[in-house]
């Protein structure tokens, strides 16, 4: 597939492509507009980033999109004292447009969006799925421990099992207030 075919765009610098972006999003796991709007908003260089791919031979039409940010475990603590960051994102949002999937464009914008990663000094990718686990392992990515399973995390899950964290840090590993065994989320990761 040659790249003269498709583009990709950070929605920071395109934020007239916010609309496109949550109607993507939507289609795939339904949000409020404002909720949707006020995450991607955030999008900068510094992460979170949201990345866009582009169909350059139909009038630039949002062909996929995914996200990262920074996971925020015991790093955070060592950024404060020695001054350095967390090697680690975590990748969200990984989403093809229905009429293209199985075309190869999910491999392509996770590619992209690992190459992005690389160049800003991040070493581990990790991300959660419900259906997609053998496309992660085809890709290079091992089955992990959940990163709200962590030791630096599960201080967050009170004693029915229930995630009690903000709605800001659900982002990083838990689906709020719904029962951890309710559905088989993988977690995987990729060291480069």
């Amino acid at each position: 597939m040659s790249n003269e075919l498709f583009q990709y765009i950070s929605i920071h610098d395109h934020q007239d492509r916010i609309d496109d972006l949550i109607e993507l999003l939507n289609t795939q796991w339904n949000r409020s507009e404002s909720s949707r709007r006020v995450m991607i908003e955030k999008s900068s260089e510094d992460l979170p980033y949201y990345l866009l791919m582009l169909d350059k031979s139909n009038d630039n039409k949002l062909i996929a999109s995914c996200s990262m940010s920074k996971v925020i475990d015991c790093a955070d603590d060592i950024t404060t004292i020695t001054n350095q960051k967390s090697e680690s994102i975590l990748i969200e949002n990984v989403l093809v447009k229905k009429e293209y999937r199985r075309k190869g464009y999910g491999k392509l914008i996770l590619n992209e969006l690992e190459r992005i990663a690389i160049s800003k000094g991040y070493k581990t990718f990790y991300l959660s799925t419900l259906d997609q686990k053998e496309f992660y392992l085809s890709n290079g990515y091992q089955l992990c421990e959940p990163l709200a399973a962590s030791k630096f995390t599960s201080s967050f899950i009170n004693e029915e099992g229930l995630d009690k964290r903000s709605s800001l840090m659900r982002i990083f590993g838990g689906a709020g207030n719904q029962k951890k065994d309710s559905e088989t989320v993988y977690w995987l990761s990729k060291n480069v």
